[in-house]
């Protein structure tokens, strides 16, 4: 070999090597890798949008006004009746006292359905010595004062009730209706301000008594109410105050003076003294 040939063969000995042929396999194993890489960002994003609908639907069900929780035991020793199969009322708002004996309520607007009883009646004397004595008997601790006719225009009685919490107060008032007894008691069903229906008895003589959750009474007051509605159209109603029953406004226990079970009672002894 002559050495223009030796030179001509050491240069191309010498030039690079051209790229390898792609395979089939090498082309399939790059397809695979793009479509993982895909499904991937396909997942990463339904998850991003997942989380941002969860957290939108979130927001959305979230009511804008979280009502504080309700002071539990206000009204004491609960009775144990169902309460009336009514619908509860919504549009709750709270109602807060201040001061040495904090508490909150939820309160809905008052309300009745069809007409309001009408009509207003003397309590008898019978009636409001029987009363008296039941407290006296069961309201252990506790100075049961009398009845004094506090508004002789509507016969509002009432009596102070003192212990170791300070006074309180009890009112009983007579009124008449012209309906029957579970028609009534539907109609003022929702008429405390109550957002609950009011825990309710049917006698065996077709009276109907119903106790009211604890309401607001005034600005820093409590009162818890029974009514009784009777088959000959009267209706008394009991009202449990947090103060003194006269004069209107003075101090406030904090407390009311008779538990719901105790108020239960004193309806049941109206429907019995007729």
């Amino acid at each position: 070999m002559s050495a223009d040939e030796q030179q001509a063969l050491r240069a191309l000995i010498e030039v690079p090597a051209p790229a390898p042929t792609t395979t089939l396999e090498v082309v399939l194993r790059r397809g695979r890798a793009r479509v993982r890489v895909r499904q991937a960002g396909s997942v990463l994003a339904v998850v991003v949008v997942v989380g941002l609908l969860g957290a939108l639907v979130a927001w959305i069900q979230v009511p804008a006004h979280r009502l504080p929780a309700a002071t539990p035991h206000l009204a004491g020793e609960e009775v144990g009746w169902p309460r009336a199969a009514l619908p509860a009322k919504t549009g709750a708002t709270p109602w807060q006292r201040v001061g040495p004996h904090p508490a909150t309520l939820s309160v809905c607007p008052s309300s009745q359905v069809g007409a309001v009883p009408t009509g207003i009646g003397d309590t008898a004397e019978a009636t409001l010595q029987s009363v008296r004595d039941l407290l006296v008997a069961t309201v252990r601790d506790a100075r049961i004062g009398y009845w004094t006719d506090l508004d002789p225009a509507v016969h509002r009685y009432s009596l102070d009730i003192t212990d170791a919490d300070g006074v309180g107060s009890v009112d009983l008032m007579t009124s008449a209706y012209s309906t029957d007894p579970g028609t009534a008691a539907d109609t003022l069903a929702f008429t405390e301000r109550n957002c609950l229906p009011p825990k309710r008895a049917v006698l065996t003589d077709s009276s109907v008594a119903q106790v009211y959750p604890v309401a607001p009474d005034g600005d820093q007051s409590i009162r818890l109410t029974a009514r009784l509605f009777r088959p000959d159209g009267r209706m008394l109603v009991v009202v449990v105050r947090s103060r003194a029953g006269v004069p209107f406004g003075s101090w406030d226990r904090g407390t009311l003076p008779l538990s719901e079970q105790q108020l239960a009672q004193t309806a049941l002894r109206l429907a019995a003294v007729g």
